[in-house]
């Protein structure tokens, strides 16, 4: 239209006069359009927000849901500590971890049989007094000096077994145990499975059997 009123200006008179009135008629049917162009403009607008909205709705509702989950999570395992012996029932944790770790070293300078029949001094199961100073016997023998007293042991050895240990739970104790690097859907088959779990960032998982992929 700038163009168009320009353009007027060099015409005669006599072709300025019904070129301005076909400019008015185009004007008349360009307004509407106008408006209507607007109006669809908003609508859009209006329409990207509310997908928008809806889409960070969803996303606050599923962190949410994690939240609640984390939560639950934290509740229970804080529930053991607030309990009267919930301190020495960590320490026996930790002091088991660390057995642990040090048992699988020792379990590198031979086979895991012939670490549990020196343990077990030939017997199907071993008692806490026994295992004690076999165990520290054969730490003696590490470079790093590695040692554990009997009380420590006697405090953790609940977690090992109820009574004598037997080999087969020994061998599940130096089961690999893998750390988890990021939250994972847990399912109860390898496939065509339910969803029954997660497995959240720092969790250790024990490798029961290796599946391809």
């Amino acid at each position: 239209l700038a163009k168009a009123n320009s353009d007027a200006k060099t015409l005669s008179e006599s072709q300025r006069v019904p070129f301005m009135a076909e400019l008015g008629k185009l004007q008349s049917r360009l307004t509407p359009v106008q408006v209507q162009f607007k109006k669809l403009s908003v609508d859009c607008t209006t329409a990207e927000h509310g997908y928008v909205a809806h889409s960070l709705s969803k996303e606050v509702e599923g962190s949410l849901k994690r939240m609640a989950e984390q939560k639950d999570l934290a509740a229970e395992a804080c529930s053991g500590l607030l309990e009267e012996t919930g301190h020495s029932k960590v320490l026996a944790v930790l002091r088991r971890d660390a057995l642990v770790d040090v048992l699988q070293d020792l379990s590198k300078f031979g086979t895991l049989e012939e670490l549990w029949a020196d343990l077990a001094a030939g017997a199907d199961a071993v008692q806490a007094k026994d295992f004690g100073p076999r165990l520290q016997t054969r730490l003696a023998s590490l470079p790093f000096g590695a040692c554990i007293t009997q009380e420590h042991l006697a405090s953790l050895w609940p977690l090992l077994s109820d009574g004598a240990l037997t080999e087969a739970a020994f061998k599940a104790l130096l089961r690999d145990r893998k750390v988890v690097l990021q939250t994972a859907t847990l399912w109860d088959a390898p496939e065509g499975g339910e969803h029954v779990s997660k497995l959240y960032q720092g969790e250790h998982v024990q490798v029961v059997e290796d599946h391809p992929g």
